[in-house]
């Protein structure tokens, strides 16, 4: 006899979007142990599943790391695609997704951006602890992948990690590894290894003759093979009985078919669920959970392992319209200077931030979020042409397109806000400092004069700033900021100019 389950389907994303091949992620048979005891406890007391019909809303941390210097990082606005993926999915399922403080937070540790599965607690101690953290780094490889591992997700610190090139609007590898977050495992929990223990690239079912005729998985006595009839879905799988079982029939097979004939231990023909979002198949049109599912993550939410996370907070999620204009640079204006130059651009409607990316074509890149409708960029190259964009958002709605402009560089330095000529000497020690180390900032004042110091990061955000009057003569100061591994810029402003020193932080 042949079954074939029939499931409520939530559909989440389009022809579009991959899940990308060869083991996907990096959680073992191990780490899903908590989420199989977590789903045999809500089958044991199925008052667990509520099914409310108010929404939810999950707060999401990104993190983006990069080398030391700051170099490497994914850029902001793949972020933001990869925001409107995952909002526009979850959002079908009840679950509303946005972003924590509206922007990510930015790590320049070389020790998490290649090697996070190593440096644990320090990932740990760069959480956000209230919200679902995510870290992006240059690779995500575990020591327990088959194959590049493209993410993974954390049991014993809670948090996801995926590397830069899956952090897209194209690629559905996060929302993965995010079920995993909520206490889902693969469909084909169990088989994870199976491709390792016979030394397969792909399933064979021809070695079994079209039969899988134990009824346990490959190499146990103990551990049960998933039937087509339901009758061990509960403990056996992923203990969720409206996903029908999965041997791991995805992994190396290119395209959402699996065109093979095996027969489970009661002669009954295996039919997977290609499309969904837990197993291994590429290619598909459309990714699904099924109710029993969203079932489980929403009962995740709801336990105490998301109390960090404040349940009552309602994000704004007004869709936002993209009828902002691009008004300083005017289009295609050429600038008489490369200094302290000003953008500017009008409101977008239902907008509460801004994204906005230079970029030269040729290696010059900056990135900028800002709650304001202009920023002053303090130095770009000299004579040289820059695409200008912006994006409009708000904490829950990343999907409007950006507007574009462009403008090129003058040679000049912009005389509205010159180098100060009262400022002389300015030595920064040590630089390179390290981290927690103290530094010094050593300058020689024409006069006595108000002088503001601030520091800024490489996005621009300040990071500290003070005025205070210094004397004439040599001036002695103290940054006292507990800056982290990166590069910043510090800026000592008086009325009459300012000057502007680079400092790396290691």
């Amino acid at each position: 006899m042949n079954y074939r389950i029939f499931t409520f389907l939530i559909f989440l994303f389009g022809a579009n979007i991959s899940i990308a091949q060869q083991h996907i992620c990096g959680v073992t048979q191990e780490d899903q142990k908590g989420m199989i005891k977590f789903i045999e406890h809500l089958n044991k007391n199925p008052h667990l599943k509520t099914r409310s019909v108010d929404p939810i809303y999950v707060p999401i941390k990104f993190h983006i790391t990069s080398l030391n210097d700051g170099t490497g990082g994914v850029k902001a606005s793949k972020v933001l695609d990869q925001m409107s993926v995952l909002i526009d999915a979850y959002k079908e399922l009840g679950i509303y997704l946005y972003i924590q403080d509206a922007e990510p937070n930015y790590i320049s540790s070389t020790s998490i951006y290649l090697n996070p599965g190593t440096f644990v607690n320090t990932i740990i101690n760069n959480k956000d602890n209230d919200a679902v953290d995510v870290f992006i780094c240059q690779n995500a490889q575990t020591d327990n992948g088959v194959g590049t591992v493209l993410g993974f997700y954390s049991p014993f610190g809670d948090y996801v990690v995926m590397r830069n090139q899956d952090i897209n609007g194209a690629t559905a590898s996060l929302a993965h590894e995010l079920g995993h977050l909520f206490d889902l495992p693969h469909t084909f929990q169990g088989w994870e290894n199976v491709h390792a223990f016979y030394g397969w690239t792909a399933w064979n079912a021809a070695q079994f003759n079209g039969m899988w005729n134990s009824p346990y998985i490959y190499g146990s006595n103990t551990i049960l093979a998933e039937v087509m009839n339901q009758s061990n879905c509960d403990i056996a799988g992923d203990r969720i009985c409206d996903t029908p079982p999965d041997y791991n029939f995805g992994f190396g097979i290119s395209g959402c078919a699996w065109n093979q004939t095996l027969n489970d231990v009661n002669g009954d023909l295996i039919d997977p669920m290609e499309n969904n979002i837990m197993g291994y198949f590429i290619g598909c049109d459309d990714y699904v959970f099924t109710q029993g599912q969203v079932d489980v993550m929403v009962a995740n939410y709801n336990s105490s392992a998301r109390d960090h996370l404040d349940r009552d907070y309602v994000p704004d999620t007004t869709v936002v319209t993209p009828n902002h204009e691009l008004t300083v640079p005017a289009s295609a204006e050429k600038l008489e200077y490369y200094t302290d130059i000003q953008l500017s651009w009008t409101e977008a409607e239902g907008a509460s931030n801004y994204l906005v990316s230079i970029d030269s074509g040729t290696g010059d890149f900056y990135e900028f979020f800002t709650t304001e409708t202009q920023i002053v960029i303090e130095e770009l190259l000299p004579n040289t042409f820059y695409f200008w964009n912006v994006k409009a958002f708000n904490e829950g709605y990343t999907s409007a397109p950006d507007k574009s402009s462009f403008f090129t560089t003058g040679t000049e330095i912009n005389t509205s806000i010159k180098e100060s000529e009262l400022i002389q000497n300015v030595n920064v020690f040590p630089n390179p400092s390290s981290v927690g180390q103290a530094i010094n900032v050593s300058l020689s004042m024409e006069e006595t004069t108000s002088v503001s110091m601030s520091v800024i990061d490489i996005t621009g955000k300040l990071i500290q700033t003070n005025t205070q009057n210094l004397d004439q003569g040599i001036n002695n100061l103290r940054i006292d900021a507990n800056l982290d591994s990166g590069v910043y810029i510090l800026k000592l402003d008086t009325n009459e100019g300012s000057i502007h020193k680079k400092i790396v932080v290691q």
